[in-house]
């Protein structure tokens, strides 16, 4: 299995890399804003199977707040990002998950192994 091999809808999705599905989950969630004008900033839920440390934060975080920056979808101004670690332990993934659904966010974005695909 290639590392940058991602998982859709439960299923590993030969050649589908990271980046690309980023970039969908990009397209759609401006697809969404742009659709459904809104006077309240936008609610994003993060939520990934790994720990929120400074290699994770420079190689998926930055890209993903910088497309979003690219969009026009600022953190902080017109966006909030609700993050959420399950620090490598797949057993704290349900209820982080809940946790973010009870925020009832415009989109929910999953970073990292095939764990996640559990909750």
């Amino acid at each position: 299995m290639n590392i940058d091999t991602v998982p859709v809808a439960g299923r590993w999705v030969p050649g589908l890399k990271r980046r690309e599905l980023l970039c969908a989950a990009l397209a759609t969630f401006a697809g969404v804003v742009h659709a459904q004008p809104s006077a309240c900033p936008w609610r994003i839920a993060f939520l990934s199977g790994t720990a929120p440390d400074a290699n994770v934060r420079r190689n998926m975080v930055e890209p993903f707040t910088l497309g979003l920056r690219e969009l026009g979808y600022v953190e902080g101004q017109n966006v909030r990002i609700d993050y959420r670690w399950s620090e490598g332990r797949p057993a704290r993934l349900p209820g982080l998950l809940t946790e973010l659904l009870q925020l009832q966010p415009d989109v929910l974005v999953t970073s990292g192994r095939r764990s996640w695909t559990r909750s």
